[in-house]
């Protein structure tokens, strides 16, 4: 049973319009990811077709450009600002390093065994990578060379976040655990087994020092760190949550299921705002990744079903 919906469009007083803008086609598989393109105009997007594709913000255009073709499915990007990059993870365990001012690829490096399943951004010229594989791989952006690897589990890591506040790297695995990592030396400060009854697949951050979980059970967890006490647990889709994203200027967050919905919760009270379906120009198949664009107050999600939908999100008076 879904324990926390309600049938009401408002929350402790405040209303929010929720508005479908536009679809946007032309992948021709699932799409897995997507990324902002920070203080440019632009989105990405990356498929199970190896297209890493690039969209316009404000929708006035609906085409993308394909900046990129790459051989295998791709799982996950993210974008490096400071030096126009964007890194490529392939179901292969091969990291792509893309320059967006030329669209070349720059380099491909083979170092992980398994399928490349997120990134994070810790400073300027380092990231790290997750993978099917088990490890943990801090790298150099500027050399595009893998620097230090922690083997975390047997098991395949799914999700990662970075609290910058804390220093603290927060990893999902398929082993049901929350690894809680030191940045600084990457040691494991702390397992917390079974948070979870299965794979843990999406993670989130919230100012108030709350971290959120998703996970292959289809439950959402809230842990106030770094201590790791549950504050919430309770069953927020039908099926696995693929993707949570924080909208900080409206004190909410959305969630994405492979039941085809997004969801969207009070950061505080997180209680349901609104569930986005099929009947309301919502996915016809799972929505495996959400965006926030807080310069044009819209949502992105990407889904299954080959498509990418942006919505408007504004608060209203009551």
């Amino acid at each position: 049973m879904f324990e926390k919906q309600i049938n009401i469009n408002h929350i402790l007083g405040r209303t929010f319009h929720i508005k479908h803008l536009v679809t946007l086609s032309g992948h021709i598989s699932s799409i897995y990811c997507l990324a902002d393109k920070i203080d440019t105009p632009y989105f990405f997007s990356a498929a199970g077709d190896g297209w890493i594709v690039q969209w316009e913000k404000d929708n006035r255009k609906t085409d993308g450009l394909l900046l990129a073709k790459v051989e295998g499915k791709v799982f996950s990007i993210i974008y490096i600002k400071e030096h126009h990059l964007l890194v490529v993870g392939d179901f292969e365990g091969h990291i792509y390093w893309l320059d967006t001012e030329t669209n070349i690829i720059l380099k491909r490096v083979a170092f992980h065994k398994g399928s490349i399943f997120g990134f994070c951004q810790v400073s300027s010229d380092h990231i790290y990578s997750i993978s099917g594989d088990g490890y943990l791989c801090k790298w150099d952006v500027q050399t595009y060379q893998p620097i230090e690897s922690l083997k975390i589990s047997n098991q395949g890591l799914r999700s990662i976040i970075y609290d910058d506040k804390n220093y603290t790297i927060y990893i999902g695995s398929s082993d049901n655990t929350i690894y809680q990592i030191n940045e600084k030396d990457l040691k494991v400060e702390k397992n917390i087994v079974l948070a979870h009854q299965n794979s843990v697949f999406s993670l989130a951050m919230l100012p108030n020092e709350t971290l959120l979980s998703g996970g292959r059970d289809a439950h959402l967890k809230a842990w106030s760190v770094p201590n790791m006490d549950v504050e919430q647990d309770f069953a927020a889709h039908m099926f696995t949550i693929n993707s949570i994203v924080h909208i900080p200027e409206l004190s909410l967050f959305a969630t994405a299921s492979r039941d085809k919905c997004i969801r969207i919760w009070d950061d505080t009270s997180f209680e349901l705002y609104k569930s986005i379906d099929v009947q309301k120009d919502g996915h016809i198949n799972s929505v495996n990744s959400l965006l926030w664009l807080h310069t044009e107050s819209t949502l992105v999600s990407a889904s299954d079903d080959r498509t990418i939908r942006i919505w408007k999100i504004e608060k209203t008076n009551l």
